[in-house]
């Protein structure tokens, strides 16, 4: 709780108050700060079962996709002896952060980790199952799957339920149990959430990512979910460089007007982090691992940024961004003639080129090209391509000149482009209630400055 200083008065009572700003949610956390304060690998603390092996914690897991025994210790006990089979062999290093794991080094996902372990009595099991190790794989599957769908947006889960039945039905050798994402869901809320769990299949997918070809590689079909949890504020950085054919990131921001932004950026980015863009490392992990418990990475952490940009792909009638959960509209006004100003340049830039051509028409090309630059440059001042608005090879070429001409017009945009607008927004159809793409449809045209009479 903070305060300025200053006080309000009742004008009335002529009673005055200083009124505090209160702040109730946590600062973000970045994992190098993690890293640098423990100065180790990830910690995992588990409890397994007393005098356990990987034969008997398979008979708990089937008893726990069966639903007949629950709590999360019968999937710690089997996903700990599992990960110890799921071995690799380095060819090189292996580094990030406090972890070193040298070349021609074997590894296994609890490589990754510092364990701590806790044995408990186990649990009595009544009529248990007799498996073998051909039966791991559907194991791992149905015990990720269900983990999944806990998660799952209702409008999927039939999907997502389909494709990890199929995949377990495929590793399920005919004479073993066949298990099913469906008969197993009473028991998805002990792994949802849970450290421990959510830890082991972080490193199973950071090392199944590592290592593509490994047998339980296709587990990441449930473990997916953990990579880059908690950084979508980055990925929708990388998501508008392709959405707008940018070269980079840089080029992106080149398009954003939104102080706001640069706050949420510098805020973002305030912490040097190298391991931002190295693929095999602890940093997509940040939250499975517990590095963070609130990650600056998030689109919670950047509202205005994620607002922005799925403004702009709703115009651009992209489902993943119509489908994009709506966190803060900020200021909603500037985010719409921003949106508004990204969509108009961008949409008209099909990207199309003519990229071969035979050797001598390509001869011709070169000097028809050569011949078009030099009236240009003789027949053409800057002023006088800037002059019309009508004219889409006229208009300005960069972000900085669309921001100048737009901002000479006093940031009102033209009848005709008013209607381009109106029709993307009219394009999007029965958007789901709190979404970017609800917010277009029911409040964009009323936000843009345009001379509509």
């Amino acid at each position: 709780m903070t305060t300025n200083g200053k006080k309000i008065v009742n004008i009335n009572s002529k009673k005055s108050y200083v009124v505090p700003c209160v702040y109730a949610e946590r600062s973000p956390e970045f994992p190098i700060d993690w890293f640098d304060t423990t100065r180790d690998k990830p910690i995992l603390n588990i409890q397994i079962f007393k005098e356990c092996d990987l034969d008997k914690a398979r008979q708990y897991a089937d008893a726990f996709l069966k639903g007949t025994i629950h709590g999360t210790i019968p999937v710690t006990t089997y996903l700990y002896y599992l990960f110890l089979t799921a071995k690799e062999t380095l060819t090189r290093d292996w580094t990030s952060y406090r972890m070193n794991l040298k070349a021609s080094e074997q590894v296994t996902p609890l490589s990754l980790l510092t364990v701590n372990k806790e044995e408990v009595d186990q649990t009595p099991l009544t009529n248990p199952t007799t498996l073998d190790n051909n039966s791991d794989k559907s194991i791992l599957l149905a015990l990720v799957g269900i983990y999944r769908l806990h998660t799952t947006h209702p409008a999927l889960v039939d999907i997502v339920t389909d494709r990890i039945n199929l995949l377990i039905q495929q590793a399920t050798p005919s004479d073993k149990v066949q298990y099913s994402v469906d008969l197993a869901k009473t028991n998805s809320g002990y792994l949802s959430g849970n450290d421990s769990v959510e830890i082991l299949l972080s490193a199973l997918d950071m090392f199944a990512d590592k290592f593509p070809a490994n047998k339980y590689s296709q587990a990441r079909i449930g473990t997916i979910i953990l990579r880059y949890a908690g950084c979508s504020a980055l990925l929708d950085l990388t998501y508008m460089t392709k959405m707008i054919a940018c070269d980079g990131v840089l080029d992106v921001l080149q398009w954003v007007f939104l102080p706001r932004v640069g706050q949420e950026l510098d805020a973002m980015l305030s912490k040097e982090d190298s391991e931002i863009t190295k693929e095999d490392s602890y940093f997509p992990y940040l939250l499975g691992l517990r590095l963070s418990s609130k990650s600056p990475y998030a689109a919670s952490s950047a509202p205005q940024l994620h607002h922005l940009v799925h403004a702009v792909g709703s115009l651009m009638g992209l489902s993943r961004s119509i489908n994009a959960l709506l966190i803060d509209p900020g200021t909603p006004n500037m985010v719409a003639n921003n949106a508004a100003l990204i969509f108009l340049a961008n949409k008209r830039l099909s990207g199309l080129k003519v990229v071969y051509m035979n050797e001598d028409d390509a001869k011709v090309n070169q000097t028809q090209q050569e011949k078009a630059s030099q009236t240009r440059q003789q027949n053409i001042s800057e002023e006088d391509a800037l002059s019309s608005r009508d004219l889409d090879d006229e208009q300005p070429k960069t972000p900085r000149d669309w921001f100048n001409w737009y901002c000479d017009k006093d940031w009102k945009f033209t009848k005709k482009e008013y209607l381009e607008i109106r029709d993307a927004v009219m394009s999007i159809k029965n958007p789901r209630s709190g979404t970017v793409g609800a917010w277009t449809v029911e409040t964009f045209l009323s936000l843009i400055n345009a001379d509509i009479y």
